[in-house]
């Protein structure tokens, strides 16, 4: 009986399958490199802002140094002052932008030609909204 052409059916089959895989396995690591792609970026804004922040701070701190203290408003900054006898010092307080929704908390005493660091830190100044769309099992 006939010996010949058997094996063609099935082979072509498994080439289709092995192709099939192939796509997709190629689609998923797309996915996620575009994904990743999209946190590194945001990220490296992040930071970026982060430095330019850091780095308007120490120009305002500066500034306030370099005038004596007392500044309503330094590079389009608002800044904060009071008396605090506790650390016989004026304290200063502003935020610089970082990015949107994120400022740099700077505090700082100034005593004389220097100031002291008491805050330096990013805040998130973003509203907060809960979310009410997860459906959790309650019970009988």
């Amino acid at each position: 009986m006939g010996n010949g052409g058997g094996g063609t059916g099935s082979a072509a089959i498994g080439l289709m399958f092995a192709v099939l895989c192939l796509t997709v396995f190629t689609l998923i690591t797309y996915t996620v490199a575009e994904t990743d792609r999209n946190l590194v970026d945001r990220q490296a804004m992040l930071v970026r802002g982060y430095y330019e922040a850091d780095a308007m701070a120490e120009r305002v701190l500066g500034e306030i140094l370099a005038s004596g203290g007392g500044l309503g408003a330094v590079g389009g900054i608002r800044v904060s002052s009071r008396w605090d006898g506790g650390l016989n010092a004026e304290v200063v307080r502003f935020h610089a932008p970082v990015s949107e929704g994120m400022v740099l908390d700077v505090v700082a005493a100034l005593r004389g030609d220097r100031f002291d660091v008491l805050r330096w830190r990013m805040l998130d100044t973003s509203d907060w909204v809960a979310g009410s769309d997860l459906n959790v099992w309650e019970g009988y």
